[in-house]
C-alpha cells in the first residue's frame, strides 16, 4: 500500500514538476517570435548640385557700352561674371583707340609706371597707331567660385595690325569691384590673321615657338617697336631693347633653367643679349622691375608656385628670399605687344 502510494506519489509529482514546463513550451510554440526591428529608411538622396552659372550675354555687354567697332568679342568665350566682360571690353577699346589715359586707369601701380614710360617716349602712340583690331581669345577663370561672381581672372586678346597679328596676355583681379590688370604670359607665335589664333588651348596661347614655326620677318613689326619685333621673329631687334631689360632676358633665363623647365635653343642675337645682361647685372646694375616681375609671372602659368620662383631668382641674383617674393609684387605689360614675348 505504502509502495502503491509511493510510486503514485511519486509518478504524479513528477508530472506536476513537469506540467509548467509543458506549458512553457506550448505557449511558446503557439506564438510567434517577435519580429527583428525594420531597417532604418534610407538616407535622402543628396541634394543635387547646382547648375554652373551661364555665360553673359556679351552683345547686350558690347550694345550698353558701344566699343570702337574694332573690338571683337566673341559669344564662345564669354565669363560668367558681367563685371569682368565689362572691364574686357574696356580694356580692348582703350588699346584700339589708344586711349591711354583709359587704360592706365585699369593698370596695376607698377605698369601704370611702365605705361607712362611708353608714352613719354613715344612708343605708345607708335604701336597703337597700327593697332587695326582687338579681338578677346579666350578668359579663364583663375579661382571658380561656381557662381557667377569672379575675382581672379587671365585674358588673352589678339591685337590685329597690318599683314599680322600676336597675342597678349593679361591677369585680371578684382578688388572691392573694381578690376585691375597686369601682364601674363602669351605666345610669341604671329599669324595674319587674330581669328587665326581662335581655339587655342591655353598650352598654345602661352607657348613659345621659334621663328619658323610663326610668320617670316617681313611680317613682323618695325625695329621701333623691339618688343613686338622680337616676338614676330625679327631678333636683330633686341639691340634696341635697354640695358635693364637685357637683364631681364637673362635673369628669366636663369629662372626659367633653376625651375627644371626646358630651355629652348636661342639664336645668336638672344644669346648675346643675354650675355650682356648677365655683365650689366654683375656690374651692379638693375633689371626693370616692372618687367622682371611680368616675366617672372608668367612662370606661375606655367604650374610654378611663387615659392619656387622666389628661391629660383634668389639664387640667380645672390639676394635672400624676402627680397626675391618682394620682387614678384607685381608686374607691368607692353600695351600694344605681346606679353611673355
Amino acid at each position: 500500500m505504502l509502495k502503491a502510494v509511493k510510486n503514485g506519489f511519486g509518478v504524479g509529482a513528477r508530472a506536476w514538476v513537469q506540467v509548467p514546463v509543458l506549458i512553457g513550451v506550448l505557449l511558446l510554440a503557439g506564438c510567434e517570435k517577435p519580429k527583428p526591428p525594420a531597417p532604418p529608411p534610407p538616407p535622402p538622396p543628396p541634394p543635387k548640385a547646382p547648375p554652373p552659372p551661364e555665360a553673359i550675354t556679351v552683345s547686350k555687354v558690347l550694345s550698353d557700352l558701344k566699343p570702337d567697332p574694332r573690338v571683337q568679342f566673341p559669344q564662345e568665350v564669354a565669363p560668367v561674371d558681367e563685371t569682368l566682360a565689362i572691364a574686357v571690353v574696356n580694356l580692348a577699346n582703350s588699346l584700339a583707340k589708344a586711349d591711354s589715359t583709359a587704360l592706365r586707369d585699369m593698370l596695376s601701380g607698377d605698369a601704370q609706371v611702365t605705361l607712362d614710360g611708353l608714352v613719354n617716349s613715344g612708343e605708345w602712340d607708335d604701336a597703337t597707331s597700327k593697332i587695326e583690331g582687338v579681338r578677346v581669345l579666350r578668359i579663364r577663370d583663375n579661382a571658380s567660385t561656381g557662381t557667377q561672381s569672379m575675382t581672379d581672372a587671365t585674358v588673352w586678346l589678339a591685337i590685329q595690325e597690318p599683314g599680322s597679328a600676336y597675342v597678349m596676355g593679361w591677369n585680371a583681379v578684382s578688388s572691392n569691384g573694381k578690376w585691375k590688370f597686369d601682364g601674363a604670359a602669351a605666345t610669341n607665335a604671329v599669324r595674319a590673321r587674330a581669328a587665326d589664333f581662335e581655339g587655342m588651348g591655353e598650352s598654345e596661347l602661352i607657348a613659345m615657338v621659334s621663328t619658323a614655326s610663326s610668320t617670316t620677318a617681313s611680317a613682323a613689326p618695325s625695329p621701333s617697336d623691339p618688343m613686338a619685333a622680337i616676338a614676330a621673329g625679327n631678333f636683330a631687334a633686341i639691340a634696341s631693347l635697354p640695358e635693364e631689360q637685357l637683364i631681364v632676358l637673362y635673369i628669366s633665363n636663369e629662372v626659367l633653367k633653376r625651375l627644371g623647365m626646358p630651355v629652348p635653343p636661342y639664336p645668336a642675337e638672344m644669346q648675346a643679349a643675354m650675355d650682356k645682361g648677365k655683365a650689366a647685372l654683375a656690374a651692379g646694375k638693375k633689371p626693370d622691375p616692372a618687367a622682371l616681375s611680368g616675366a617672372l609671372k608668367g612662370f606661375e602659368m606655367l604650374g610654378k608656385s611663387r615659392d619656387e620662383i622666389a628661391t629660383a631668382l634668389a639664387a640667380v641674383m645672390n639676394i635672400d628670399k624676402a627680397a626675391a617674393e618682394a620682387m614678384l609684387g607685381g608686374s607691368a605689360p607692353k600695351p600694344a605687344v605681346p606679353s611673355g614675348g
